[in-house]
């Protein structure tokens, strides 16, 4: 049985700084134990404060693209920021719970007795979990042609082995655990 970890009091001009279970970064909540429930819940909870809007407006029969147009312009932002951050690390739980929110808000624009799928090609928009695959591959992208950035990536096959071989462009880096797996960088 391993014993926990015991790290030593930190102390900053006598006073001490505690050990927090979580913390907010530029608007990301990151947890000591290294999940993303606790920042899923707060943008979860926060879309879903915001669908009242939605909801309220839909008493006065605007259009449907007036009403779709608030959705993507007020609430969708809550659920994608710094998406690509956080989006290789979800569970499919979490994942559903951030879908969940789109689904609401959707019904509540259409009308409650339409399926999502439905919705979504009504409406001509994407699913919340394709939105953020889509933004993590174009921040990959994006990090690869810049030079200042690229130093974050793996290296390519080209770059190792000085030949062009048929993987060159699908390097998968080693990754010791399956966190590290499914972080940022390797999933990009």
């Amino acid at each position: 049985v391993k014993k926990p970890l015991v790290l030593p009091d930190v102390e900053i001009d006598g006073y001490s700084i505690p050990i927090c279970s979580s913390s907010k970064l530029l608007g990301v909540t990151m947890s000591s134990n290294m999940t993303w429930q606790e920042h899923v819940n707060n943008i979860v909870s926060n879309a879903s404060k915001a669908l009242y809007m939605l909801y309220i407006m839909r008493r006065f029969n605007p259009p449907h693209q007036q009403l779709l147009k608030v959705y993507t312009t007020y609430i969708r932002p809550l659920l994608e920021y710094c998406s690509p951050v956080f989006h290789a690390g979800l569970t499919a739980i979490q994942a559903k719970q951030i879908e969940s929110v789109q689904k609401r808000a959707l019904k509540i624009i259409a009308g409650f007795d339409n399926s999502y799928q439905d919705l979504l090609k009504r409406f001509s928009i994407e699913s919340l979990a394709d939105r953020r695959q889509e933004m993590c591959l174009r921040l990959g992208k994006q990090m690869l042609r810049n030079p200042a950035h690229r130093g974050m990536l793996p290296p390519t096959r080209q770059s190792i082995s000085g030949r062009c071989t048929r993987g060159m462009d699908t390097l998968q880096p080693f990754c010791c655990s399956a966190r590290l797996r499914k972080s940022t960088i390797p999933h990009m």
